[in-house]
């Protein structure tokens, strides 16, 4: 099957709703290892975070920042990375309030020993939820028979900041990505799809990346 056929199909298929936030995987590990679990971790970032509700007006700043970091043998916080980016200021303020979290953190055990463990965490700031965003979900497939890739971009680029554990529509970026034969970055889209669970990305990604 070609892969614009697959695009299409795929792309409705973006439309269907799920959890408002679909990263228990990674939910369930700050559970393991922030001292007091994911009740204790979300209390703090909404108690300590300096973006308030009235700085969130402009829509452009909703969303979810997603970071992911080492967590060393000795507890420590290291290779920072930025996994899903919303605007300059709400993204500073998850990474300080990951920073200021460096103590509350307990290494992970294997044989009853400290190894190293690779972590995400999500930052919400008002995010809109998955049936926020279906009417924008909408207006896809019919951009894509008209290839009107700016524009779908723009409407995954919304979905994503704010639902960024949606892998249809990481998947479908990929796509588009693909079609303007932009090969890298579909490749990398790819790639963190795959890494959240989505099989039809791993699939993709060892066909048409080396």
């Amino acid at each position: 099957m070609k892969i614009w056929s697959i695009g299409i199909a795929l792309l409705i298929t973006i439309q269907a709703s799920g959890q408002e936030y679909p990263d228990s995987v990674f939910r369930n590990e700050v559970d393991k290892y922030y001292k007091g679990g994911i009740g204790a971790w979300e209390r703090y970032t909404t108690q300590k975070s300096k973006i308030k509700e009235e700085n969130l007006e402009d829509t452009r700043k909703r969303g979810t920042v997603v970071l992911g970091f080492t967590l060393m043998s000795n507890g420590e916080i290291d290779n920072v990375e930025f996994l899903n980016h919303v605007s300059e200021d709400v993204d500073e303020d998850a990474f300080q309030l990951l920073k200021k979290s460096a103590d509350q953190w307990k290494p992970k055990l294997v044989d009853n020993k400290p190894v190293s463990v690779w972590i995400e965490v999500s930052f919400h700031y008002l995010p809109f939820t998955r049936a926020d965003l279906k009417p924008m979900k909408e207006k896809i497939p019919e951009l894509y028979q008209n290839k009107k890739y700016d524009e779908i971009h723009h409407i995954l680029d919304a979905v994503i900041r704010n639902q960024p554990y949606d892998a249809d529509a990481i998947y479908g970026r990929g796509i588009i990505y693909h079609e303007q034969g932009k090969t890298i970055d579909a490749c990398m889209t790819w790639q963190r799809a795959a890494h959240i669970g989505h099989i039809e990305s791993d699939e993709f990604h060892k066909k048409h990346c080396k």
